[in-house]
């Protein structure tokens, strides 16, 4: 797993400071969600972390859409009926598990 996160790590250009992090709300305080974003916007990398090790927790993710450099209507063209189905919901199954949105 270590070596894992290290390519993931190494991969990942917002990864390699601390500059630009900024957390996202959530309406469940068991989840966190943060992102990381390089200053050009080109490496985005959006977390939610289930902290309870536990229970399957979900909730509503209030993303700053700003900071990761979309508008409303470019995201809903990116992404399509993608972002209906979803609706921005998060399940996170455990602390374990990530997602990547590339």
């Amino acid at each position: 797993m270590v070596k894992r996160l290290n390519v993931i790590r190494r991969e990942n250009p917002a990864l390699h400071s601390d500059r630009r992090l900024r957390f996202h709300g959530t309406d469940n305080e068991l989840l966190l969600c943060y992102s990381k974003t390089t200053a050009d916007l080109t490496n985005v990398i959006l977390v939610v972390a289930n902290l309870d090790v536990h229970h399957r927790q979900s909730g509503w993710v209030h993303l700053d859409l700003e900071a990761l450099g979309l508008d409303a209507p470019e995201l809903g063209e990116s992404l399509g009926t993608k972002l209906a189905e979803a609706s921005l919901r998060s399940d996170s199954a455990s602390n374990r598990s990530t997602s990547a949105i590339r």
